[in-house]
C-alpha cells in the first residue's frame, strides 16, 4: 500500500466498547514502564510519561501491571497497588489528565507471585513450565481470595475515574493458566480436563468483577491464542473458552506466548527480523465466532490496522512500542502526514530496561521517553545543525524526517 495515499478512514473511525466510546481504533496496550513509587503509587514520572503518549491522539491508554494481591511483600516495588485504598487519590489525578486530552484510560489488573526468586524457583515440578501463579497448588480458599482481590480492585478502579479494566489472562498470568493442561494439574472442578472446568475460575472472576462495577466500566480481557508450550489449548478450545466469558466482557485482546519461557520472548515482543502483525490471523478466526469487538497486538502497523479493520479481521489495534517511539502516530495519520512518524525499530531496548534491568523505560529512537520530567523544565533550546554519521537506530532515516534529528532536537 502507498501510505501517503491512505486516508485511514477505518482506523480513525470511532467505536463503542461497552459503556465507552473511543474516538478512533488505536489503543495503547498495557505495559510496565517501571514508573510508580516504591510503595505502589502514581508518581510524577508516570503522569508525564502518560501525558506525552496521550497527546498524540490515541483513543485509549491502558496502564499496565495493577497488582490486586492483598498484603504484598516488601520486595514487590514500583508496581501500582490496586489492592490498596491509598492508590485512589493519585490514580484519580492520572485519570483526569488523560481525559483532558479526550482520551480514555484503562487499568490492567493482574495477580503477582507472592514469593521472591525467578520463574524456575516458583516451579514445584521440574519438568513443567514455571508461571507467575500455578493453579495446581492453590487451595479453594485461595481461589476465592484471588477472585475477591480482583473484584475489590475493580471497585476501587471505578472510584479512580478510569474507563475500563483489562483483565490479564495471557502470557502465563493466572486466569490463562487454568486453561493449559500441562500447567493446570488439578483434578477437581477447576481442572483443565474440560473447557467448562478450565473456564470456571475466569468466569467466576469476571462475574465477581461485573457485580462490583455493574455497567460503569468496560471490561477487556487479554488472551493467548496460543501459549506456544506443551499443553496449550487448541484454537478451537480457546474459542470455546472465549464464548464462555463473552457475556462478561466488552473487548478481547489477542496475543501469544509465555513470559517464563525465554525462547518465546521474540513472539511476544517481536524484533526487527519478525513479521509485523503476527497475531492477526488467529484474531480473525476468533472474531468470526464471537460478537464482542477484538483488538490485536503484535507489531501491527497503522497501515496494517487500516487493512485488517477494513477486511473485518479485527475491530481495533493495540500498540505499545510504536506509540512510545512516536506518540504522534495517530495525529500524523489524521493530518495526512504519516511519513512524519518516527518508526519503532523493534530493538526492544524498552523491554530490556523494564523486564530485565527492572529500570524505568527508555527508547532508543525517542530520547525523551521516560525522561519527561527531566526535560520539562529546560525551556526552549537553541536549534543546532547536526550531522548523523553512520546508520543504526537513530541514523537510518536521515533527511528532514531523520530519526536522530527529531529524537534529540530538545536535548541539544
Amino acid at each position: 500500500m502507498n501510505e501517503q495515499k491512505m486516508n485511514y478512514e477505518h482506523v480513525l473511525s470511532p467505536i463503542k466498547i461497552g459503556p465507552m466510546t473511543l474516538k478512533n481504533r488505536v489503543s495503547f496496550t498495557p505495559v510496565w514502564p517501571s514508573f510508580a513509587t516504591a510503595d505502589g503509587h502514581v508518581n510524577r514520572e508516570l503522569i508525564e510519561w502518560v501525558r506525552d503518549i496521550v497527546k498524540g491522539g490515541a483513543a485509549c491508554i491502558n496502564i499496565g501491571c495493577g497488582c490486586v494481591n492483598r498484603n504484598l511483600p516488601p520486595f514487590v516495588t514500583h508496581l501500582l497497588r490496586m489492592s490498596e485504598e491509598s492508590v485512589v487519590n493519585e490514580m484519580t489525578i492520572l485519570s483526569d489528565l488523560v481525559h483532558m486530552y479526550q482520551c480514555k484510560i484503562g487499568i490492567e489488573l493482574f495477580a503477582i507471585n507472592m514469593y521472591g526468586g525467578n520463574f524456575a524457583d516458583r516451579d514445584h515440578n521440574g519438568d513443567k513450565p514455571a508461571v507467575e501463579l500455578d493453579p495446581t497448588y492453590m487451595t479453594k480458599e485461595q481461589i476465592k481470595e484471588y477472585i475477591e482481590d480482583f473484584a475489590l480492585a475493580a471497585e476501587r478502579a471505578v472510584r479512580c475515574g478510569v474507563d475500563s479494566l483489562v483483565i490479564h489472562g495471557a502470557h502465563g498470568q493466572l486466569p490463562g493458566c487454568f486453561l493449559n493442561k500441562r500447567i493446570n494439574e488439578r483434578t477437581d472442578e477447576y481442572g483443565a480436563d474440560t473447557i467448562e472446568n478450565a473456564s470456571r475460575f475466569t468466569v467466576e472472576l469476571l462475574a465477581a468483577v461485573r457485580e462490583k462495577i455493574k455497567d460503569r466500566l468496560a471490561i477487556e480481557y487479554r488472551i493467548n491464542a496460543n501459549d506456544m508450550i506443551e499443553g496449550s489449548p487448541s484454537l478451537d478450545e480457546v474459542i470455546a473458552f472465549v464464548k464462555r466469558i463473552e457475556p462478561y466482557i466488552d473487548l478481547l485482546h489477542v496475543s501469544r506466548g509465555m513470559h517464563s519461557e525465554q525462547k518465546l520472548a521474540p513472539y511476544m515482543n517481536q524484533p526487527i527480523y519478525y513479521d509485523h502483525g503476527i497475531n492477526i490471523e488467529d484474531a480473525a478466526k476468533i472474531r468470526k465466532e464471537i460478537s464482542v469487538p477484538v483488538t490485536v497486538v503484535g507489531s501491527v502497523t497503522l497501515e496494517q490496522a487500516e487493512q485488517y479493520i477494513a477486511e473485518g479481521k479485527a475491530d481495533m489495534v493495540s500498540m505499545a512500542r510504536g506509540l512510545m517511539a512516536d506518540p504522534m502516530v495517530v495525529k500524523n495519520a489524521k493530518s495526512g502526514c504519516p511519513e512524519n512518524t518516527r518508526p519503532c525499530v523493534r530493538c526492544n531496548y524498552c523491554i530490556n530496561r523494564t523486564h530485565y534491568d527492572l529500570a524505568p523505560v527508555r527508547c532508543s529512537v525517542n530520547a525523551e521517553l521516560g525522561m519527561e520530567t527531566l526535560y520539562m523544565n529546560l525551556g526552549n533550546t537553541l536549534p543546532k545543525r547536526i550531522a548523523v554519521i553512520g546508520g543504526g537506530a537513530c541514523g537510518n532515516r536521515g533527511g528532514e524526517n531523520g530519526g536522530a534529528k527529531r529524537a534529540y532536537s530538545r536535548s541539544l
